[in-house]
């Protein structure tokens, strides 16, 4: 594949990828920006050489010369900052990894009361539906083919409910709880495991609080 046709659909993969992650906001702004910026100039000079091939080409090893010293560079300056932002708040890296840590134990906590209240919406969509919601996490409680709304309301309800569980032993892998030690899937009636969510959130909020006075 000729240098400039390769050099265009890099460019045109890399300013994709950057717009995607811009909208999606899934990594720092920085690094997306910068992204689409290098396959929008990469596109660019591709097309331009096509219909100018007089003017000099840029060798592949200039390309990865620059890239090589713009990431240390900023590996450089991350870093740096890293370290007068410690010193300038006073606030060490595992200091601010706890308290983010305690404002994701919030977070879930509200999660778990969420998911409580949502129990209750599911049971009273099981109700207008002339049917009675005993074990919402049992094994048989969901048929193999889902077509009522109350069927789907408890698979949604279901798939939060993991998904929360998750998401604590991923960051608190130590925390227990009757939610977090229970067996998969769970003969619990309804009535019970409401009521062990509003503990479960009691708990998380607990151990937020806990931290977020260790590092005051």
């Amino acid at each position: 594949m000729p240098f400039n046709e390769a050099l265009f659909w890099f460019g045109i993969t890399a300013f994709g990828t950057g717009l995607y992650f811009l909208v999606e906001a899934s990594v720092k702004r920085l690094y997306s920006a910068g992204l689409t910026t290098i396959g929008l100039l990469a596109c660019a000079y591709a097309v331009y050489r096509h219909y100018h091939p007089e003017i000099p080409a840029i060798s592949l090893w200039v390309i990865l010369l620059v890239l090589t010293w713009a990431l240390l560079g900023y590996d450089v300056y991350l870093h740096r900052f890293q370290r007068l932002s410690s010193e300038i708040t006073g606030i060490s890296a595992e200091q601010r990894k706890r308290i983010k840590l305690a404002g994701v134990l919030e977070a879930e906590a509200g999660k778990a009361d969420w998911l409580a209240m949502e129990l209750e919406r599911v049971s009273l969509r099981y109700s207008k539906e002339h049917e009675t919601l005993i074990r919402p996490l049992g094994k048989n409680t969901l048929p193999d083919v889902i077509q009522k709304d109350c069927e789907k309301r408890l698979l949604s309800f279901r798939s939060q409910y993991y998904g929360h569980i998750g998401t604590i032993r991923y960051h608190v892998p130590d925390f227990h709880s009757t939610i977090m030690d229970g067996p998969s899937p769970r003969e619990i009636e309804y009535p019970d495991l409401r009521e062990e969510l509003k503990r479960h959130a009691n708990m998380l909020r607990k151990l937020a609080k806990e931290i977020e006075q260790e590092q005051s």
